[in-house]
């Protein structure tokens, strides 16, 4: 028997006045995509001529939100939502939580907001966030 989890009541989370208010209709979320640079640090004594590396900086990489678009949603209304964030310079709270409650707190800067129209097919939304600094586990139960 599987214990994998299944990815039903995923929530996705924006900051708005302090309060967390879920993004309405999320049908995909992808993220964080974590990363590290390294430095090279071979020398001429390096065991068996192996390279030597020593870890860098790191970054949480993207998320990736994929949703039916519903402009009477807060966060998704062109004028209050994620457009608002992706004309400020300052980064904003988001939150992913998964169904057992777990997930990640971050800043992120929106990188790009799509919205989709194809014949025959619903309106979609595509939103880009980029995390800067890093995400802490999610903590807060009420979200």
């Amino acid at each position: 028997m599987s214990n994998a989890m299944t990815t039903r009541r995923t929530k996705f989370f924006r900051k708005i006045a302090g309060l967390w208010v879920s993004v309405a209709e999320i049908t995909d979320v992808a993220g964080p995509g974590f990363k590290r640079d390294v430095t090279e640090v071979t020398h001429l004594d390096s065991p068996d001529g192996y390279k030597e590396f020593k870890g860098a900086n790191r970054e949480a990489g993207d998320f990736t939100l994929s949703m039916n678009y519903v402009p009477s949603d807060v966060n998704q209304n062109q004028s209050t939502g994620f457009m608002a964030d992706f004309h400020s310079d300052e980064p904003q709270d988001y939150c992913v939580q998964y169904p057992d409650l777990s997930g990640y707190e971050f800043q992120g800067l929106i990188t790009g907001n799509e919205i989709t129209a194809k014949n025959n097919d619903k309106v979609s939304a595509q939103v880009g966030i980029k995390v800067t600094g890093k995400p802490v586990p999610f903590t807060n139960t009420a979200h």
